[in-house]
C-alpha cells in the first residue's frame, strides 16, 4: 500500500512505502517516521488511497477494521496496538500507540479511518441509502402507486345491478286481492230483532217513588211567603205544603194537619232506625268582612268541654293568600265557615304554606271568635269586688269590661248563683281566663257560642251519673247510623264524701256526701276563696264526685244528620247498641269535612 501525507506548510509531499502492495493482504505492515518541530504547526491532514478488507459497519464512510478494536473518533483519527497516549508537547515514537491530534505529520502502523469525501472501493458494504438512484442485485422496493394485475381477485360489490336466480323483492304498493277480508265497521242503519236502547230524558210516572225527608214548617215556592195564621183543621193549600210530624222512614204522606199531632218533647231528638243515611253534605268558607269566598279543600273543627272555643284547620288554594293575610298587626281575618247548615266564626291565627311541583296550598288554622278575649289578643288584667259585694254573674260580668264599659259580649250563666262577700274575689288574667275561674268555683265550664259573641256557662254535670237511668235523653241514637265505635274503660277512685272550704274572709267549710252512701271514702279537701256559700259548695262538691268509679269512654263516628246536627259538648246522649243501652254526656266533638264527605267523632262519659 501507498500513503501519501501532506503536512503543510512543507514545501513538497513525502512518499511512505509499506511492504508488498497485495490489496489482500490481512495486515499493513511498514515504518512511519515523523518529525516533529518544536513549534506549533497546521493541522494535519492526510490523503488515503487503498484497497482494504474490513468488517462492514453501519457508519457513514469507510471505515478501516483493525485487530484490536474500534478507537474512539478523535480530530484526527489514529489506531494503535494496544496503548492510548497522552497528548504530549515533543516529539515521541510508540510502537504501538494511539496518538493524540498533532500539529506535525506522524507514522501511524494502524488506524481506523475518518471518513473522506473521496470514494473507497470495498467487497461488502452496508448500503446506506442514497438521493440518487442506486442499481443492486436485490432491493426492499418501496411500494408504488401503480395498478397490480392478479389471476385471483376478491371482488367488491359494485353497485350495478345484479341478477340472480333467486331474490327478495321489495314490496309494492300495488292493490291486492283476496278472497276473504276483515270488513270494517260502516255506519249505516241497521235492522237487528234485539238492541239495547239508549236511556232518554223523558218523564216517567211510577205508583212507588222513595221521597226526601222533610222538616216541619212551610214550603213556599217564593220567599219571603206570609205564614198563614196557625189552624190545626185547615187543609193544605196548592202552593204550600204543611208536614206536622218528622217522616218516619215509611212512604206514606200525611196531608194536612187532621187528626194534630203535638210536636215532640222540647230538647228531645230521636234518630230513627233506616236501612241507609242520606246526607247531601255542603262545605263553604267565607271571610267575613266582605263574602269573599275561600275554595276549602278540607275543614276541620273540635272542642272538648276543657275547651272555651272551637279550635279549626282548613286546606285553601295557595292562590288565596291575600284572603287571609291580617291587614294589621294583631288583627286576625274573621272567617264565616258552614256545614251543613251550621256555621262558625273563625279567627285566622295561624297560616302555613306548603309548595310542591304542579301545586300550592295553605294551611290556615286558629280558634273561634271567643279567641279576642284570650291572649294574645285579650290584656292581662286585675279584676277585684274590694268595693262592694257581688254575686259570681255578676263578677263574670265586671271581668268583661274595659275600663268600666262592657267589652259587648253577653252571658248565659246556667250555674247555681251565690253572693260572694267584698274583698273576697281577687284575680290576675286575660278575660277569658277570668271566666273560667269562676266557672271553676260553681263545678262548671264555659262555652262560646259558635255564632253569636255569648259566653255560655254549663254545669259540669246538670244531672248526676245515678240519675241518667230516668232522666230524659237530648238525643235518642241507635247504633245504625253509627260508622265506627271504640270503648275504653276508665277505673276512678270511689269517692263518696269531699270537703269544700272558703279560704278567706267570709267563707265556708261545706261537707258533701253522696245521698245513699255512708260518705267513707272522702276526696282531698278542695280550697276555693270564691266559696262563700252552701250552693257554691254543694255545686263545687257535685262536680267532684260524679266524676269516680268506673267509667267507659265510648267514641263514636257518624254522618252529620239532619235530625241532630253537630252535637255540641254537654248533651245527654242515650245510646243503644243491640239490646245495650248507654247513657252518657258528650265531653268532645270533632268534625272532619273534606267533599263529599262529611263526618263528626263524639266521645261520651258513661259509668256502670
Amino acid at each position: 500500500m501507498r500513503f501519501a501525507a501532506l503536512v503543510t506548510p512543507t514545501p513538497a509531499a513525502v512518499d511512505l512505502l509499506f511492504g508488498a502492495e497485495s490489496v489482500f493482504a490481512p495486515r499493513v505492515e511498514g515504518t512511519l517516521a515523523a518529525t516533529l518541530p518544536p513549534a506549533d504547526l497546521p493541522g494535519l491532514s492526510l490523503v488515503a488511497d487503498g484497497v482494504l478488507w474490513a468488517e462492514l459497519i453501519t457508519d457513514v464512510g469507510p471505515v478501516v477494521g483493525a485487530p484490536h478494536g474500534r478507537r474512539p473518533a478523535q480530530a484526527a483519527a489514529l489506531g494503535v496496538g494496544q496503548q492510548a497516549m497522552q497528548s504530549a508537547q515533543t516529539s515521541a515514537a510508540a510502537r504501538h500507540a494511539a496518538a493524540a491530534p498533532v500539529r506535525a505529520p506522524m507514522v501511524l502502523r494502524q488506524s481506523s479511518m475518518q471518513p473522506s469525501s473521496r470514494a473507497s472501493v470495498m467487497r461488502a458494504q452496508q448500503a446506506i441509502p442514497l438521493a440518487a438512484g442506486v442499481g443492486v442485485a436485490q432491493q426492499e422496493s418501496t411500494r408504488q402507486q401503480q395498478g397490480a394485475g392478479a389471476r385471483h381477485q376478491h371482488g367488491l360489490p359494485l353497485g350495478q345491478g345484479v341478477r340472480s336466480d333467486h331474490q327478495e323483492r321489495i314490496r309494492l304498493r300495488r292493490r291486492l286481492r283476496t278472497d276473504q277480508r276483515q270488513a270494517e265497521s260502516v255506519v249505516t242503519r241497521g235492522t237487528v230483532g234485539h238492541q239495547s236502547g239508549r236511556p232518554l230524558y223523558q218523564g216517567v210516572t211510577v205508583r212507588h217513588q222513595q221521597m226526601i225527608p222533610l222538616p216541619l214548617g212551610w214550603w213556599q215556592i217564593a220567599y219571603p211567603w206570609p205564614e198563614p195564621p196557625f189552624d190545626p183543621n185547615a187543609p193544605s193549600s196548592p202552593v204550600a205544603l204543611k208536614f206536622c210530624r218528622l217522616a218516619d222512614g215509611t212512604t206514606a204522606l200525611v196531608f194536612g194537619c187532621r187528626p194534630y199531632v203535638p210536636p215532640p218533647p222540647p230538647g228531645e231528638v230521636v234518630v230513627p232506625i233506616r236501612r241507609a243515611y242520606i246526607v247531601l253534605n255542603t262545605i263553604t268558607l267565607v271571610r267575613a268582612s266582605d263574602g269573599a269566598s275561600l275554595d276549602a279543600t278540607a275543614l276541620t273543627l273540635q272542642i272538648d268541654a276543657d275547651s272555651w272555643t272551637w279550635g279549626w284547620d282548613a286546606t285553601i288554594p295557595g292562590a288565596q293568600l291575600a284572603l287571609v293575610e291580617p291587614a294589621d298587626y294583631g288583627e286576625p281575618v274573621e272567617l264565616i265557615a258552614n256545614i251543613n247548615g251550621q256555621s262558625f266564626r273563625l279567627l285566622a291565627e295561624r297560616i302555613a304554606r306548603d309548595r310542591r311541583f304542579g301545586q300550592s296550598r295553605l294551611r290556615v288554622s286558629g280558634r273561634g271568635r271567643a279567641a279576642l278575649l284570650a291572649a294574645p289578643h285579650s290584656p292581662i288584667v286585675t279584676r277585684h269586688n274590694d268595693a262592694a259585694a257581688r254575686t259570681v254573674q255578676q263578677l263574670l260580668g265586671d271581668a268583661l269590661t274595659d275600663n268600666g264599659v262592657s267589652l259587648g259580649w253577653a252571658i248565659d250563666w246556667q250555674p247555681a248563683d251565690w253572693l260572694v262577700p267584698a274583698g273576697a274575689w281577687h284575680h290576675t288574667g286575660s278575660y277569658i281566663e277570668h271566666a273560667q275561674r269562676i266557672a271553676e268555683a260553681a263545678g262548671a265550664y264555659v262555652q262560646a257560642d259558635p255564632v253569636t259573641d255569648t259566653l255560655r256557662i254549663l254545669p259540669r254535670y246538670p244531672l248526676l251519673p245515678w240519675e241518667w237511668a230516668t232522666a230524659t235523653p237530648d238525643i235518642e241514637l241507635p247504633s245504625a247510623p253509627v260508622v265506627r265505635e271504640s270503648i275504653e274503660w276508665v277505673e276512678r277512685p270511689a269517692y263518696n264524701r269531699v270537703f269544700v272550704t272558703g279560704a278567706t274572709a267570709g267563707g265556708i267549710l261545706g261537707q258533701v256526701t253522696r245521698a245513699g252512701t255512708a260518705g267513707n271514702i272522702a276526696a282531698p279537701m278542695v280550697t276555693d276563696p270564691l266559696v262563700t256559700h252552701a250552693d257554691a259548695a254543694r255545686a263545687r262538691g257535685r262536680a267532684i264526685l260524679a266524676d269516680t268509679g268506673r267509667q267507659a269512654r265510648v267514641t263514636l263516628d257518624l254522618p252529620i244528620l239532619p235530625e241532630t246536627g253537630i252535637i255540641a259538648p254537654g248533651k245527654l246522649i242515650r245510646y243503644t247498641d243491640a239490646g245495650v243501652v248507654r247513657m252518657g254526656l258528650v265531653r268532645s266533638t270533632a268534625v272532619r269535612a273534606q267533599l263529599p264527605t262529611a263526618r263528626q267523632s263524639i266521645e261520651l262519659e258513661t259509668h256502670a
